[in-house]
């Protein structure tokens, strides 16, 4: 059985998956990270819990994924980083609103 995904199904999933990373970064920064469910972060992104999991096999996971597109989108936003891009080399900015609420 050839299980090949569609451009169609690839397109829906990075859909959902946006959905659910704006979704959890609202709640995180809101609710602080111990008190964000997955199944709260599923009904804000007007997903099902099955697809959030799909995605994001732990809430952990989901912050990690998070935390690492912050530091990619800061150092797509100043050139200066594109060389030396990396989790350690990340702006303040991009990863201090994630920082406050790992660290309460």
């Amino acid at each position: 059985m050839n299980k090949a995904v569609t451009p169609y199904h690839q397109h829906v999933a990075q859909e959902k998956r946006a959905l659910i990373v704006a979704a959890a970064t609202e709640l995180f920064l809101e609710l602080g990270y111990d008190r964000t469910s997955l199944a709260r972060i599923a009904a804000r992104a007007g997903v099902s819990r099955a697809t959030l999991f799909k995605q994001f096999p732990t809430k952990a996971a989901l912050f990690d994924a998070i935390v690492t597109e912050s530091w990619s989108t800061a150092a797509d936003e100043d050139p200066r980083q594109r060389a030396t891009s990396s989790p350690g080399s990340a702006s303040s900015a991009a990863v201090t609103p994630h920082c406050s609420v790992a660290l309460g």
